[in-house]
């Protein structure tokens, strides 16, 4: 879940320019103690959804047979797409297991979706500590 803390904050600050003294980043911290992070991690989850790709629909209107000729792609494999909850536009195309060395298939719909599900979370708690970050960092006008 999301945890940003107040030298993630202060570290933000200082990569925009902005000195923190020790007097702001204790008011930094009681900031971000009146933010429920595990909320907006959830909010930002429910703007990503996921699928196991068909293999057949085009994705973000590219054919699905120009996809499938990719040099990276197994069509032996399980492929996931996440895609933005409003928009339905695919955001990722995974045709591989993400996190591993090279192409290694998902062989496996179960594989695939639980490799989906990690990835949107982690997408969406990377997103969830970004708000959160200028959040605290335009209360102290520092966007």
């Amino acid at each position: 879940m999301a945890n940003v803390t107040a030298d993630m904050i202060v570290n933000a600050a200082r990569e925009k320019g902005i000195a923190i003294s020790e007097e702001t980043k204790t008011s930094i911290q009681l900031e971000l103690g009146k933010i429920d992070q595990n909320i907006i991690q959830l909010e930002e989850e429910n703007k990503l959804t996921y699928e196991i790709w068909d293999k057949v629909s085009p994705v973000n209107g590219v054919p699905a047979e120009k996809l499938l000729s990719r040099s990276d792609v197994d069509v032996n494999s399980e492929i996931y797409l996440i895609k933005d909850a409003n928009t339905g536009k695919v955001l990722y195309f995974q045709p591989h297991a993400p996190g591993e060395i090279g192409f290694v298939r998902m062989k496996t719909k179960a594989e695939a979706e639980s490799a989906a599900k990690k990835h949107r979370f982690l997408l969406a708690e990377a997103r969830a500590n970004a708000r959160i970050i200028k959040e605290v960092l335009s209360k102290f006008n520092m966007q």
